[in-house]
């Protein structure tokens, strides 16, 4: 017999067939129904203290993504605590992880999914459009940095290349790429004249280009390119310090040629976070910025208002008594959906990640989630009241990461056995992955790290 043949036979009733089935169902919809947008905020990425309109340096400025909808800057003055907006020029470009300044106190901005490179002047409050300096096939600028002579120079994702933009004759110069095979560039500017890269994250490497000689220099051979990460800083005596992972090892780069060993406590680490009068300033929660003097240790808040397009949907899943639970993507939060009384609720913060929860499961009338990165576990129980943190009482409570090989937690199955099951990926540039387990009545963490097959 040949299905197929027979059934051909039948494809000419199937509209007659519906036409019956939705006769005898008067009360069946298919209609789409809008719920609204669970979470209208947006992330923030970077925070630093500029020139105002005046050209004054006394004004904190903090660069916001959103969800299809252009990145904005957000300025605050810490004395009257204005807080005004400027949006991006770019619909496309939706947040920048880079900044950076030129000599005329003008704003730089690398931003994604297009890897531009916007300006914002804060004497005119306008916006450029400097183009895709390292070209259309790049997604994002991974960081910006000013050299001596006032260039700013940028790194990309996925090629791993190297720019330069020069504000005077507004020359831009692509060098190509600092690593053959690796994905992330992320320059800084040293007081010397040379550009060092950070290349992450599979074969981390430290590469050094002198623009003078358009050459490049790999400051780690190849038995110690391993997966992992490398911070570059330039400290306030214009010197390059590098903390290597896993290692958690800190060196100096002598002449853009050596790496000397260092102890961290001797690093003249940067002031990013204070004022030029010397208060220093926080983040809080994405939503507030929080000011203290040093004086008194004294502090004020100041509230972020603005408008945002609202957060990307990232996961969903059943909870407990049936509600819909979901996480928000950049900046985690985690909300609610009652289909009862269709009710939707944005139940804020839920871990101490910013990524989003990326699995969940009930047991015993409570949520459990774990969230990216570092595969950090919550519970939340909707029958306490809502207040966010650590402690016992917490609710949601983050009970930490859960351990090695966890990063990307994608699946989770709560319930067997009495326990939570969590299966993850690793961080950037690693292979395998974890099986943790949690023991919710013990409250203890077990896992199994997983070797990628050979």
């Amino acid at each position: 017999m040949n299905p197929k043949k027979h059934w051909g036979n039948f494809k000419p009733l199937i509209p007659l067939l519906s036409f019956i089935l939705f006769g005898l169902l008067p009360n069946l919809s298919l209609a789409f129904c809008d719920l609204g947008i669970p979470v209208r905020e947006a992330i923030c990425w970077k925070t630093f203290v500029g020139p105002g309109k005046t050209g004054k340096w006394d004004t904190i400025y903090l660069s916001f993504g959103q969800y299809q909808a252009p990145l904005f800057l957000l300025s605050v003055n810490p004395d009257t605590k204005e807080v005004r907006q400027f949006k991006g020029p770019l619909s496309s470009e939706m947040g920048s992880w880079g900044f950076t300044f030129d000599r005329e106190g003008r704003i730089y901005l690398g931003t994604y999914y297009g890897a531009h490179l916007l300006r914002f002047d804060p004497r005119t409050e306008q916006w450029e459009d400097l183009g895709q300096p390292a070209g259309e096939k790049e997604s994002f600028i991974c960081s910006l940095t000013t050299d001596p002579d006032g260039k700013v120079w940028g790194g990309t994702f996925p090629s791993a290349k190297l720019f330069s933009y020069d504000p005077k004759t507004g020359l831009t110069q692509e060098f190509g790429r600092m690593d053959p095979d690796q994905f992330y560039c992320y320059p800084i500017a040293g007081e010397d004249g040379l550009i060092y890269c950070s290349i992450q994250f599979e074969k981390m490497n430290i590469v050094v280009f002198d623009p003078k000689s358009k050459t490049k220099t790999s400051l780690l051979s190849p038995e110690e390119r391993k997966a992992g990460r490398i911070r570059l800083i330039k400290g306030t005596d214009g010197k390059i310090y590098a903390k290597i992972s896993p290692l958690e090892s800190w060196f100096r780069i002598e002449e853009g040629k050596r790496l000397i060993p260092f102890s961290e406590s001797n690093i003249p680490f940067p002031l990013y976070q204070n004022l030029p009068d010397g208060r220093a300033f926080y983040l809080v929660d994405h939503k507030r910025i929080r000011i203290q003097n040093p004086e008194d240790g004294g502090w004020k808040e100041i509230p972020l208002h603005y408008e945002a397009s609202g957060s990307c949907i990232f996961t969903l899943a059943v909870g407990p008594e049936g509600r819909i639970y979901g996480s928000s993507m950049l900046p985690l939060r985690l909300f609610v959906f009652d289909p009862e009384n269709l009710s939707l609720l944005n139940l804020g913060r839920a871990a101490y990640s910013d990524g989003e929860i990326y699995s969940m499961g009930t047991y015993k009338g409570k949520l459990y989630l774990c969230s990216y990165p570092e595969g950090r576990l919550s519970v939340y129980d909707p029958n306490k009241p809502l207040r966010f943190g650590q402690d016992d009482e917490a609710n949601p409570r983050d009970l930490g990461p859960m351990g090695e090989g966890q990063y990307r937690p994608r699946a989770m199955v709560a319930g067997p056995h009495g326990k939570i099951y969590i299966g993850g990926y690793p961080d950037y540039g690693q292979l395998g992955g974890s099986l943790s387990i949690y023991v919710p009545e013990k409250k203890e963490k077990r896992k199994k790290k997983l070797s990628p097959p050979h």
